[in-house]
């Protein structure tokens, strides 16, 4: 005989991890959009912010971050007001940068706009850290990645800049090759 295969319960909610982030089509975006008056209002006041029609690709992201990442209108225009000021000051910021950010706003329950504006505020101190090392350090000025504003702010909560110079100067003196994963250790 044949043996039976094993009967495993079958779970009706896959994780969230498990579901990749669904790819739309611009049809796709028009009937979301068509069917959820939200959705429509949200698309019209990025186009508003952002003072022109918007990409398919932001159509996407922007409709990912309600119904993928679950976040509320109102917090989706505070990161898009973000991602425009952003691209207003030069800083090389794209919706991957955006996306990254809705996920982890998602991940840690960022879904008012006080925690929004909590978030923003921490953005804004972690990017005045970033200037200081980048002053200190002399690396090319670029924007942070989201791993390395985590990091830089790890750094603010236990040391002030005079000890983060020490540790550039101690990983100049070590290594040829400047990192900030050194400078972490």
């Amino acid at each position: 005989g044949v043996p039976k295969a094993e009967s495993k319960p079958v779970s009706t909610e896959p994780a969230k991890e498990s579901v990749p982030v669904p790819r739309l089509n611009p049809s796709d975006n028009v009937a979301m959009c068509r069917d959820n008056r939200e959705l429509t209002l949200l698309v019209q006041h990025a186009q508003e912010i952002f003072g022109r029609t918007i990409s398919h690709v932001e159509q996407e992201l922007i409709i990912n971050m309600v119904t993928y990442y679950g976040l509320p209108c109102d917090v989706v225009l505070v990161i898009l007001q973000y991602y425009k000021s952003e691209k207003e000051k030069g800083r090389a910021i794209g919706t991957a940068y955006i996306a990254s950010m809705a996920k982890r706003w998602s991940e840690e329950g960022i879904v008012t706009l006080e925690a929004a504006d909590e978030q923003l505020k921490m953005l804004e101190s972690s990017d005045r850290l970033w200037n200081e090392i980048v002053a200190i350090s002399g690396v090319s000025h670029r924007s942070p990645t989201v791993k390395q504003r985590e990091m830089i702010m790890r750094w603010s909560d236990d040391f002030d800049i005079q000890m983060i110079s020490i540790a550039w100067d101690i990983m100049k003196e070590n290594t040829d090759k400047p990192t900030l994963r050194y400078v972490d250790t």
